[in-house]
C-alpha cells in the first residue's frame, strides 16, 4: 500500500504499483525519493501535520531505509515558525538520543491542489514510547530511574549546549530502543534562545513560566521532573499535590509497595522535587548538576545493602549459620518468616545480570531463588534462557517444560512460546503444534501471543500446510507487527506458493522490521531477505 499526502485527496490509499494517485493525481514519489509506507497516528484534519512512515529510495546508503516524513498542512505564519525551527534544530544537533536530520531532509512538496506542503524527513527511532511503555510494564524502578534520567540529561545537555529548548518533555515523546538506550523525538515545540516564546506544551508538563510564554532551560528541568513522577508511579503528575491543591496525594507515597526491593531513596526523590520546583530558580542551575547528583545518588546506592545485613544478623541470632543440621531450611525459615519475597529478590537480581549478560552470576541468583521457591516460574524461564545462550538445549528445554506446568500463566505462556520454537528448529513440528494448539488464546500479553501464532504458523510452513500457515503468521503480524520473524516467515510461505510479488513486501518488511534475536531470525532469514531484494535489484 501506498498512502498520498495531499490533505484535501478523497482516497488516501493506493496499490504499491502506481505513480501517481489514483483519487487525486498527486505524485506517489515524494521529492523524487520517499514513498509513503503508513500513517504513524490518525489523519485526522484537525492536526496541523501528518506523520508518515516512508521507504527513502533515493540513495545506495539509504535505499530501503525506512524513516519517518512531517508534513505541514496549515498555512500558518507561527506554526510554519516553528516547523523551520524544529528543521534547523535536528539538522544541528547530533546525538544517538535525537533524531537525525540531513540538510537536504527540509523541503516543500506540490500535491496537485497547487498548495505547497513543508516536510521534514527525519531518522525513525525503533523502540516504544514511554507511555506505551509504562501502561504495559507497570511503573519503573530506582535503577531505571536512576539510568533513564541520566541518558536525559545527557541528550538535554547536547540541546541545550546549542542553545535550544525542547519544550515538550513527557513520556510519549521519549522512545526506548530495543538496545535500552532512551531517545529524545518530537522537536515540534523547540525553541531558539532561552527567554520568552510561543506559549506551547503540555498540561501537567509544561513549566509555569512556559505556560505564559517565558521559558528557558530550566522549563525543560521541569517537564523532566514531572516526566519521572509519571514514571515511578505510574499516575499523571497532575493528578498530585501543587500549591493550588494541596489536598490531592502526594507523588512520593504513591511510589512505595511499587517495587519493594528497590525503594525510592530519598536523594533521588529530593532531587525530583527539585526538578520540578514552580519556582525556576529553586531547580537545579544546568544539566551538569544534575548529571553529578545522579552520580552522587547512584555511588550512595552502591553500598551494602541493609536487607543483607539484617538478614544475616538474624539468621546468627538464631543460631542457624553454625548448626549445619538445620542449614537447610534457611530457605522455608526465611521465605516463611523473615522475607517473605526473598524468590522475588533473587529473580530480580538475575535479571540485573542477564540483562548486562553475566550469565553466571544471573544463573547463581535463578537458582538461589528456586532454593527458596522451587515454583518460581521466571527462575526456571530465565534459566531456560540462559542454557540456550550456551547452546545446552537439553536444558532449555527442560527449565520451559517445567515452566509450562506452573501457575503462573504468563510466564507458562512465554514457555510455551521458546519450548515450541526449540522444537522446531529439532524437527519436530507436529509435537510443537500440539503444544501450541491448545494454548494460542492463553497468553494475555499481546507480544507472547503473537510469538505463539508465529510458532504455530512456522510449524505449519514445515508441514507444508501453506493456508493455515499464513492465517497464523498474518494474525502474529496484527497482534506485533513491530517485530521481523513473522514477516520473514510469511515471506517463505507465499514463495512456496509461487506468490512472489507478495513474497517480495514481506522479504522487505523482514529486513526493515525488528529483530527479536533468535538466531535464525538474524542468521538465516534476515540473510535470505538481503539476497532475495539483491537478486530482485540485478533483474532488468
Amino acid at each position: 500500500m501506498s498512502y498520498c499526502i495531499n490533505p484535501r485527496c478523497p482516497n488516501c490509499e493506493n496499490p504499491d504499483n502506481l505513480e501517481t494517485c489514483q483519487s487525486c493525481g498527486s505524485s506517489l514519489l515524494i521529492n523524487d525519493r520517499y514513498r509513503v509506507v503508513k500513517p504513524l497516528r490518525e489523519l485526522n484534519p484537525a492536526y496541523p501535520t501528518d506523520i508518515y512512515e516512508v521507504k527513502d529510495l533515493g540513495g545506495v546508503d539509504d535505499w530501503g531505509t525506512l524513516k519517518v516524513l512531517k508534513v505541514l498542512k496549515f498555512n500558518n505564519p507561527e506554526l510554519m515558525r516553528l516547523f523551520k525551527e524544529e528543521a534547523r534544530a535536528l539538522m544541528f544537533l547530533r546525538h544517538r538520543g535525537i533524531p537525525r536530520v540531513e540538510p537536504d531532509d527540509y523541503f516543500t512538496f506540490s500535491p496537485n491542489t497547487g498548495k505547497q506542503l513543508p516536510c521534514l524527513v527525519m531518522e525513525k527511532i525503533e523502540g516504544e514510547n514511554l507511555a506505551d511503555w509504562l501502561d504495559n510494564n507497570g511503573p519503573i524502578s530506582k535503577k531505571e530511574a536512576l539510568d533513564w534520567l541520566q541518558q536525559l540529561t545527557e541528550i538535554l545537555d547536547r540541546v541545550h549546549e546549542q542553545n535550544l529548548l525542547h519544550r515538550d518533555i513527557k513520556p510519549s515523546n521519549i522512545i526506548r530502543k530495543p538496545n535500552g538506550r532512551l531517545a529524545l523525538i518530537d522537536f515540534g515545540t523547540v525553541k531558539v534562545g532561552n527567554d520568552g516564546g510561543t506559549r506551547v506544551g503540555t498540561t501537567g508538563y509544561a513549566a509555569p513560566e512556559q505556560v505564559i510564554g517565558q521559558s528557558g532551560p530550566r522549563s525543560d528541568f521541569y517537564a523532566l521532573g514531572r516526566t519521572f513522577v509519571h514514571l515511578l508511579t505510574g499516575i499523571p503528575p497532575q493528578e498530585f499535590s501543587t500549591d493550588s491543591n494541596p489536598e490531592t496525594i502526594n507523588w512520593r507515597e504513591s511510589v512505595k509497595g511499587l517495587k519493594p526491593w528497590t525503594p525510592l531513596s530519598k536523594g533521588l526523590a529530593d532531587l525530583i522535587d527539585e526538578l520540578k520546583e514552580p519556582e525556576p530558580k529553586n531547580r537545579p542551575e544546568n544539566t551538569w548538576e544534575i548529571s553529578k547528583r545522579l552520580e552522587s545518588i547512584a555511588k550512595a546506592s552502591d553500598t551494602p545493602n541493609s536487607g543483607f545485613r539484617k538478614l544475616k544478623a538474624a539468621l546468627l541470632s538464631l543460631g542457624l549459620i553454625t548448626f549445619p543440621l538445620i542449614a537447610p531450611q534457611i530457605p522455608v525459615l526465611v521465605n516463611h518468616f523473615l522475607f517473605p519475597k526473598l524468590d522475588s529478590f533473587f529473580v530480580s537480581l538475575g535479571a540485573v545480570n542477564l540483562g548486562e549478560k553475566n550469565y553466571k552470576s544471573a544463573k547463581m541468583y535463578y537458582n538461589l531463588a528456586l532454593k527458596v521457591n522451587p515454583n518460581s516460574g521466571a527462575a526456571r524461564y530465565s534459566l531456560g534462557m540462559i542454557c540456550e545462550v550456551w547452546e545446552d538445549y537439553k536444558c532449555a528445554k527442560n527449565q520451559y517444560s517445567i515452566a509450562t506446568t506452573l501457575n503462573d500463566n504468563n510466564v507458562a505462556t512465554a514457555a510455551i512460546s521458546n519450548l515450541s520454537r526449540l522444537q522446531i528448529l529439532d524437527g519436530d513440528s507436529a509435537k510443537a503444534v500440539d503444544l501450541l494448539m491448545p494454548n494460542l488464546e492463553r497468553a494475555e500479553h499481546p507480544r507472547v501471543k503473537a510469538a505463539l501464532y508465529k510458532n504455530f504458523g512456522w510449524a505449519r510452513f514445515e508441514q507444508t500446510r501453506y493456508g493455515e500457515a499464513e492465517t497464523s503468521l498474518r494474525k502474529a503480524i496484527e497482534l506485533g507487527d513491530k517485530w521481523a520473524s513473522p514477516h520473514c516467515l510469511l515471506a517463505q510461505v507465499l514463495e512456496a506458493q509461487k506468490r512472489n510479488l507478495a513474497s517480495l513486501v514481506e522479504w522487505t518488511n523482514c529486513l526493515n522490521y525488528l529483530s527479536g534475536g533468535s538466531p535464525e531470525e538474524d542468521n538465516l532469514w534476515k540473510s535470505m531477505a538481503r539476497q532475495r531484494l539483491k537478486d530482485v535489484e540485478k533483474k532488468p
